[in-house]
């Protein structure tokens, strides 16, 4: 956590995550990846306005997983 957390607000903080559920915790860590995923595609449709869906998906794979064996585009 930032530096300008208090140390009560920390504390509490873990305190929360150590009351969920594995299942709960599950669903945080997959809406957190989502919401990852979905700003890294507005991110790129802001960079690149004029990409077609299918140029935007190939430019997330690139940021997600490298340009390919061959830096392939």
């Amino acid at each position: 956590m930032d530096h300008d957390t208090s140390p009560e607000a920390r504390r509490r903080y873990f305190e929360l995550l150590r009351s969920k559920s594995e299942a709960e915790k599950l669903e945080m860590a997959a809406a957190l990846s989502a919401a990852a995923r979905e700003m890294t595609r507005v991110g790129i449709r802001m960079r690149n306005p004029g990409a077609s869906e299918e140029e935007v998906r190939r430019i997330f794979r690139e940021i997600v997983y490298g340009a390919g064996p061959r830096g392939e585009r």
